[in-house]
């Protein structure tokens, strides 16, 4: 009964968590592989492809550090992935 309660929960630490790692890798991970430029206090691609993603990911970056709400419905999502893949794996191991 209370997993259902906790559902609503789940999906939002999810998706919560899929996009703070997906803006987190896009900022750190595109430059790193020198598909764009880091100036400062902006990510510069020459690509118009690549841009809108490099400044999603600024964007989360940026409200992630200046708020903290996006990291703490992530870590509440990363919680319930850790007890999910807990229960997985006791179910199967058994």
């Amino acid at each position: 009964m209370l997993g259902w309660l906790l559902l609503p929960f789940r999906l939002i630490g999810y998706l919560a968590l899929l996009i703070v790692v997906v803006g987190f890798t896009a900022t750190f991970g595109l430059p790193a592989l020198d598909l764009c430029q880091s100036n400062g206090p902006g990510i510069a691609c020459e690509s118009e492809r690549l841009q809108p993603i490099a400044d999603f990911g600024l964007s989360v970056v940026y409200v992630s550090v200046f708020t903290g709400i996006p990291l703490i419905i992530a870590f509440v999502g990363l919680i319930f992935l850790g007890l999910d893949v807990g229960r997985w794996l006791h179910r199967r191991l058994n």
